[in-house]
């Protein structure tokens, strides 16, 4: 062996070996940091002149199970859905109230049918008569603020669906811009872990939004898709676009075209979107809290009705 390949093998031993600490000290480092993968660094002999001249690090690869974390985004796509969706249930809970709560709805509505039922027995008491009036009214006023809480709640949901749509563009034009690092990295040999680990994040957060599918080509971009099909980002991001409402009634509603959808590409693609954040803030925004404002209209009717005819009985025409 000639001096200056015992040289060259010195140098490319020390290289390589400074090169392992420095990606094992980054994975001590760097244990507890989120989204970070562990990182491995593959060696390979070097060849000079046909002949072994020490080694090389040929790769810096991670150490990421691709299918699991497939799987992890889905999961994370649900939980994020049961969890926005809760939020919004105890919401509703607290505006209802619980059965026993001397200030729920029912406890309203036993208080005026009491009071009725009292009056009735001595109609002539002006205490009863009283009572009476003063249960209708807070049953009146329990039913409108409730009426009037209802649509707040749906306005906020749909000022988390704006919210959400921004977040997904500006993870969109993250990935689009890593990406294309990536491709560069991979393409001149060079280290690329931490790119793809920043880009992981990104696509994390839209998992945690909505309900997506994606795929990685050889050059190392990756390619994202609404699990529906429509494409989200192949070469250059595709950007959702939603304008919020600023007030919402019982009779604004997204069937209608009262509540703008969410658009890509031209296409409003809000009932493609089953699960993640913005799946379960369309549910109560369209669905759960309309029908319970259409619930509360039936008990109104159902009362209102019988109460004015009995109250116009013998009172001269109008009533």
């Amino acid at each position: 062996m000639s001096l200056t390949i015992a040289m060259q093998s010195a140098i490319s031993s020390l290289n390589a070996n400074q090169l392992l600490l420095q990606v094992t000290s980054s994975n001590v480092s760097n244990a507890n940091t989120a989204g970070y993968t562990r990182k491995t660094a593959d060696l390979q002999t070097n060849i000079l002149n046909g002949l072994g001249a020490g080694v090389l690090v040929s790769n810096i690869t991670r150490s990421v199970d691709q299918y699991l974390q497939s799987q992890m985004r889905v999961q994370s796509s649900a939980s994020s859905q049961y969890d926005t969706l809760k939020s919004f249930y105890d919401q509703l809970q607290n505006l209802f109230g619980n059965v026993g709560d001397n200030s729920s709805i029912v406890a309203a509505l036993t208080d005026f049918s009491n009071a009725l039922q009292a009056l009735a027995v001595d109609p002539e008491s002006v205490s009863q008569q009283t009572n009476a009036l003063t249960a209708a009214q807070n049953v009146v006023q329990q039913l409108n603020g409730m009426g009037g809480q209802l649509q707040d709640l749906r306005r906020q949901a749909d000022q988390q669906i704006s919210a959400s749509v921004d977040d997904i563009n500006a993870q969109l034009k993250k990935i689009d811009e890593l990406n294309s690092s990536i491709a560069r990295n991979i393409a001149l040999n060079l280290p690329a872990g931490d790119l793809q680990d920043q880009r992981d994040v990104a696509i994390d957060a839209i998992a945690k939004q909505m309900d997506i599918t994606y795929f990685t080509r050889d050059n190392g971009e990756v390619v994202i898709f609404t699990k529906s099909g429509r494409t989200l980002l192949d070469q250059e991001p595709r950007y959702l676009s939603h304008d919020q409402a600023s007030a919402l009634t019982a009779n604004i509603t997204h069937a209608d075209g009262g509540i703008s959808g969410i658009m890509l590409d031209g296409a409003d693609i809000t009932d493609e979107i089953k699960a993640g954040k913005i799946g379960a803030l369309v549910d109560p925004r369209d669905s759960r809290i309309p029908d319970l404002v259409a619930e509360l209209a039936q008990i109104t009717a159902t009362r209102r009705g019988p109460i004015n005819a009995q109250a116009n009985q013998g009172t001269p025409s109008p009533a």
